[in-house]
């Protein structure tokens, strides 16, 4: 077996960044988790999201805060319970996917339609109420989506979010994450939500085309399993704040996206590194044989 001198010396940053963190904190880094209630496809860094991101952000170790957005939700299910799977598109949304958009901050407005193609989306974010309201007083015109956050669309309790939905052209009954792509590019958002009340995905602009690369949560495996731990990601990475544009116009998801691409980078550079010097190993071998 080669040795691997970069491998280690990268576990040796990553220790001596988390001793770091732990001193200028005065508390220890997030306990990591497996993510088995998550689904990460080809959108973000699997090891950034598991082992950077938690010890990254302060708000993570904030159990109580976000524990009290996890208990509402876990109330909201009990009740809803038994009337899930019987509920039409709409009335799910009524009764279970938009309080949940309410807990997690939202400010938003529902089936408006995309000017370009007349094809609607359910719902559009805005940043605030009052941005909210001024782009309701602009419904089917261009400017409706200008300053809107995110789009985001709803199907009917657990329906496929990866198949077509009829046999006809009709494009209500394509696949829906073919959908949700075209929502992006007819509106002004990058960023997107698809839910069918129990998987609750992320697509991206840059990336949706794709139709296979989206960060998806099966929120209903959480609740069932109590996990505060995987709930955070459900919280931070759906609620407000997620989509909110900072002074350099960027927002949560974009840096994530941004140090997950940063870190295959690092990774890539290092693996190339190391077989350069596998390689030579060889070939000092080889030459020590003649």
């Amino acid at each position: 077996m080669f040795h691997n001198p970069g491998g280690r010396k990268r576990k040796l940053r990553r220790k001596r960044r988390a001793k770091r963190e732990t001193e200028a904190t005065g508390r220890s880094l997030p306990t990591q988790v497996k993510l088995t209630s998550i689904a990460n496809k080809n959108l973000f860094s699997d090891h950034f999201l598991e082992e950077i991101l938690p010890g990254r952000m302060e708000e993570w170790r904030e159990d109580k805060k976000i524990g009290e957005v996890f208990e509402k939700i876990k109330q909201l299910c009990a009740k809803q319970k038994r009337l899930l799977e019987s509920y039409n598109e709409s009335q799910l949304e009524e009764h279970f996917i938009k309080p949940i958009f309410g807990y997690l901050g939202h400010h938003f407005e529902v089936q408006e339609t995309a000017p370009s193609t007349r094809r609607q989306p359910d719902y559009a974010f805005f940043p605030d109420d009052k941005t909210r309201r001024e782009a309701h007083s602009n419904k089917g015109k261009i400017s409706f989506y200008t300053k809107a956050v995110a789009v985001g669309d709803a199907k009917a309790w657990e329906k496929s979010l990866d198949k077509k939905t009829g046999r006809g052209a009709a494009f209500e009954e394509q696949n829906p994450s073919f959908q949700i792509d075209t929502y992006l590019r007819d509106t002004e958002p990058r960023w997107a939500i698809l839910t069918n009340g129990r998987c609750w995905r992320i697509y991206f602009q840059d990336t949706s085309y794709k139709l296979n690369s989206y960060f998806e949560i099966d929120l209903i495996d959480i609740i069932n399993k109590d996990d505060l731990e995987s709930f955070k990601y459900f919280y931070f990475f759906f609620r407000l704040e997620a989509f909110l544009l900072d002074e350099k116009g960027r927002n949560f998801l974009d840096q994530v996206y941004e140090g997950s691409v940063d870190y295959a980078r690092e990774l890539g550079e290092g693996l190339q590194e190391n077989v350069y010097k596998a390689l030579k190993i060889l070939a000092d071998g080889f030459l020590a044989l003649d």
